[in-house]
């Protein structure tokens, strides 16, 4: 349930907040999981002070609640943020690529 719902997270963000195409990309790593995507953004997520009466801006606050570790960069091409479910660290590995 928390992988499915941590990706939803992730694209349903990079949805509504950029639009366009985004590639999602989700790894085995052996007793972890590692979920990860690439949009055309030129902003980092951030954590918002979700208000008790709206239903959006709770995305982020789940996604560092629920995974063992998250984050996001920048680069030429937009925006990769990732997260990942289990103790063991994944190895490093390229971002998603726009096929």
């Amino acid at each position: 349930p928390d992988l499915a719902l941590l990706t939803s997270e992730l694209a349903t963000n990079a949805a509504i907040h950029v639009g366009g195409r985004s590639v999602v990309r989700i790894e085995d790593c052996g007793d972890g999981v590692r979920v990860a995507i690439r949009d055309g953004s030129t902003q980092l997520p951030q954590a918002r002070r979700p208000v008790a009466s709206a239903e959006p801006g709770r995305g982020v606050l789940l996604i560092a609640t629920l995974a063992a570790a998250w984050g996001a960069d920048l680069d030429g091409d937009g925006r990769g943020a990732r997260c990942r479910l289990g103790r063991r660290r994944c190895r490093p590995s390229p971002p998603p690529q726009d096929r």
